[in-house]
């Protein structure tokens, strides 16, 4: 086979090299060694160049051999020696001698010891009372931060590190406990002051009243012969407990005294009521509470009422629109399609037996966590799910909108792991070796921020012919109901992630079998009022299954008979049409029903989502936007336990809408030497904009176009003193797109550019621009290229070729723009090749 040519070592640092060499052949490959000459041989195969190459040692010299391989011809092979650097000492040291001191009742000052070379700090303080409990993410130039305490019960904490230039930063320091304000000023347990009587209902009766920074509270009421106390959290914006059972006709006395950490505090002056005759009612839920709350789900439970099933409200925080009604069989319910970092409440109330309904209780509010902050840990739980000779499944513990990076290779090899991308929790590895022993650690991408690799976790192939072992492969368990009526069913089940199921489903004339990829199956097409037998089995491999689950038995609902005109179709119409807002009427269907009404956005007009119930025969739809088009229709419910079809689909457009004209207000704002903040005003019905950026004169070339859906873009990678200008225009929601905006003229601040990232090989040429770049970048090709033919190469730091171009007949200022908008943040490397020259610069993407 021909000897490689012009292989260098290249871009060498102290754990690291690049390693690149001319190919020829479409079916030559190549062998890549490193070697310290001590035994530890690193090799890549097959390899292409450049190949990057990490994990050596300091100081040291290796050999670099690359062998070709060709389909004609005996094997050759190419040495050469390089030495990593030294080993550079990281001088950028973690602060010390953290501090809180208190300045007065609602502020502490934060400080620590200064560090030497230090040019900034970041500073991270939780509120310990939250979860996710990240409170301020911030980065600061003194020792010193004067944070102003909210009401934690719990107190806070806080870490710091400095930041002593771009490329080096220390460690986090131990997080430092300090106490909220008020809890160092030993205040009082304060007693609430406006206990009241909601409502009497029979001999029953429902009182509430305002928290104070009490744990718990305790409610006492006396007739002046019994007593009675319930003890409950501070879990909501308002207090309530309900007594039922009363003595009818009774005059009762209420107080009500806290519960702080340490102490019970004072009663209250006692309010009084009297009952009235005996009622039995149907008793709201108690002890509400959100539990196992991710991203986008979240556990909810209560309190069970013996023969009630439940009607739930989940909403976010404050919000009237775009409210979620969800009924249920038991005391407690997983919500999921939240979104993240959001505050969302939620409320219960039961549905008795004899069809009465009990009060809704108080919202309770509970939090999603937010994927970019404070959760960018290490992932856990990772488990074999299944494995035989040459496949393993692989799962782990993760949040829905994160991405995982996996690594994984033989435990007792020095070769570098593969690496795959996923947004699964879980991963499907083939093409094992038999009888292995691998390792896999797993990454989160969090943003613009990797996790620390997970721990090591190992696992070996079974040998040809075995079958997985019976701990691996277990039977589903739990299966559970979710949902019936006449002629379908939802039916889950819990097991191992990232398995194939086996349903078979048995009932009279009924057989059906089917294999599903998800721990759930809807039927469909079963008979009303009929029994069927359902059971599931893991297919854990082709071979490979698990014992069947046990046989769960359920049944359809029957077809109500529905007398003639007792459930009136409601005849709808809308009434009113304003700019926010719509209200629909429509006709009686029984006296005593109540109706369901779904309102939802149609075409371009923002997300809109109403799903409610109502007694009165009128609705008001609110928080509309203006000229936005919807659609409504309605149902009826009636007492005797029939219920109307739904209304046709009815459409109607809201007033106010506006002509879609051209932003205003261009500006520029938090200008730097290299970037600034482009706003404008915000435009009625703006669905979202385009913002288009350019330089001018001769400032390097810089083009940008962004769609976004706020009225403001941040923007770098400028150059210092240079000159650029933008513009914007909107699209509006009845879809059309207005005008561009007038150019806006702007200039970054002068000062001392940083130059350009580029390598040691060839000449010192600068070929892109911008560099750090976001989505475009431009080459300008060397004039040594002349009415030459190019080709153009951009690789990842693995070798892997992302983008490939040939220029052909260069001409003199040729430009070539690649697109990498699609490309992970990184340093990628850039590579221009002609007959007889070579060219190449390290490029940053970055977001």
């Amino acid at each position: 086979c021909p000897f490689v040519e012009d292989l260098m070592a290249d871009s060498i640092t102290n754990t690291s090299v690049v390693v690149v060499w001319s190919t020829f052949g479409d079916n030559t490959v190549y062998e890549l060694t490193v070697s310290d000459g001590q035994g530890n041989d690193m090799v890549v195969a097959p390899a292409s160049p450049p190949q990057f190459i990490q994990g050596l040692s300091p100081d040291t010299e290796y050999e670099v051999s690359v062998v070709a391989h060709c389909e004609d011809g005996v094997p050759s092979q190419v040495n050469l020696f390089f030495t990593t650097g030294e080993e550079i000492a990281d001088t950028c040291s973690i602060p010390e001698n953290l501090d809180a001191s208190m300045e007065d009742s609602s502020s502490f000052t934060l400080s620590w010891d200064p560090v030497s070379g230090a040019e900034s700090y970041d500073l991270q303080i939780n509120d310990l009372d939250t979860v996710p409990n990240l409170l301020v993410d911030t980065n600061i130039v003194e020792a010193l931060y004067l944070f102003q305490v909210l009401d934690s019960l719990e107190g806070y904490t806080f870490r710091v590190r400095a930041l002593c230039s771009a490329e080096s930063m220390s460690d986090w320091s131990e997080y430092y406990f300090f106490p909220s304000a008020t809890d160092s000023l030993v205040l009082a347990c304060e007693t609430p002051t406006d206990l009241m009587v909601d409502t009497v209902i029979g001999n029953n009766v429902f009182l509430s009243w305002t928290p104070t920074d009490a744990i718990g509270f305790e409610v006492e009421i006396q007739d002046g012969v019994n007593t009675m106390t319930k003890t409950v959290g501070a879990i909501s914006e308002i207090g309530s407990v309900y007594f039922s059972g009363l003595e009818a006709m009774t005059t009762y006395q209420a107080r009500i005294r806290p519960i702080c950490r340490e102490e019970e505090g004072d009663f209250s002056i006692a309010i009084s009521f009297t009952t009235g005759e005996v009622m039995i009612i149907c008793l709201p839920v108690t002890d509400l509470s959100a539990e196992r709350v991710d991203d986008n789900t979240a556990s909810l439970s209560w309190s069970e009422i013996d023969g009630a099933t439940y009607e739930t409200e989940v909403r976010s925080k404050g919000s009237s629109s775009g409210m979620l009604t969800i009924p249920s069989f038991d005391p407690e319910l997983m919500v999921s399609g939240l979104d993240p970092a959001l505050i969302y409440e939620f409320r219960v109330r039961s549905i008795c037996s004899s069809g009465d309904t009990s009060l809704f209780t108080h919202w309770i509010s509970f939090s999603t966590e937010d994927p970019q902050v404070g959760t960018c840990t290490a992932p856990t739980g990772i488990n074999l799910d299944s494995v035989n000779s040459t496949e393993a499944w692989i799962s782990w513990l993760g949040v829905d909108t994160l991405e995982y990076q996996v690594f994984w290779k033989e435990k007792d090899t020095i070769a570098a792991p593969e690496v795959y991308m996923t947004t699964e929790h879980f991963i499907y590895l083939d093409s094992l070796m038999p009888e292995t022993e691998y390792m896999i650690q797993v990454q989160k991408l969090c943003g613009d921020e990797l996790s620390p690799l997970s721990e090591p976790f190992y696992f070996t192939t079974l040998m040809i012919g075995d079958s997985v072992p019976d701990s691996l492969c277990v039977a589903p368990y739990d299966l559970k109901l979710d949902s019936v009526d006449v002629n379908d069913a939802w039916i889950s089940w819990m097991a191992e992630d990232s398995l194939l199921f086996e349903v078979e489903v048995t009932g009279v004339d009924f057989e059906y079998l089917e294999t599903v990829g998800m721990n759930m199956i809807w039927l469909t097409g079963l008979t009303e009022n009929a029994e069927y037998t359902l059971r599931v089995r893991s297919l854990c491999t082709d071979s490979t299954s698990s014992e069947w689950s046990e046989d769960f038995i359920f049944q359809t609902l029957e077809m109500p008979e529905e007398p003639e005109d007792s459930c009136r179709l409601p005849i709808a119409e809308l009434i009113s049409i304003g700019a926010e807002s719509a209200m629909g009427s429509w006709t009686s269907s029984s006296s005593g029903a109540f109706y369901l009404i779904e309102v939802e956005n149609i075409g371009l007009t923002p997300n809109y989502r109403l799903i409610t119930t109502t007694r009165d025969t009128s609705y008001l739809f609110e928080d509309l936007v203006p000229g936005g088009t919807y659609q409504w229709k309605v149902a009826a419910f009636c007492p005797d336990g029939s219920y109307s079809d739904c209304t046709e689909w009815m459409t109607f457009t809201t007033d106010g809408a506006e002509d879609c004209e051209a932003p205003d207000g261009l500006a520029v704002d938090q200008l730097t030497t290299t970037g600034a903040m482009l706003i404008w005003n915000n435009a009625p019905s703006a669905i979202d904009y385009e913002v288009e950026i350019q330089s001018l004169d001769t400032t390097p070339f810089y083009g940008v176009s962004n769609i976004l859906l706020e009225n403001q873009l941040s923007v770098d990678g400028l150059v210092p003193g240079g000159s650029y200008q933008f513009k914007v225009n909107v699209q509006c929601l009845d879809g059309t797109i207005s005008e561009d905006s007038d150019w806006y003229l702007f200039s970054t601040l002068t000062g001392q550019d940083t130059g350009t990232i580029s390598n040691s090989v060839a000449q010192r040429v600068q070929m892109v621009f911008p560099n750090p770049v976001r989505q475009t970048m431009s080459v300008k090709l060397p004039e040594a290229l002349l009415e030459n033919t190019a080709n153009i190469e951009l690789t990842d730091m693995m070798g892997r070729v992302v983008r490939s171009i040939e220029q052909a007949g260069i001409l003199e200022g040729t430009l070539i723009r690649i697109e990498v908008g699609d490309l992970r943040e990184g340093i990628y490397q850039l590579s221009v090749r002609s007959e007889d020259k070579f060219y190449h610069e390290l490029v940053m993407i970055a977001r």
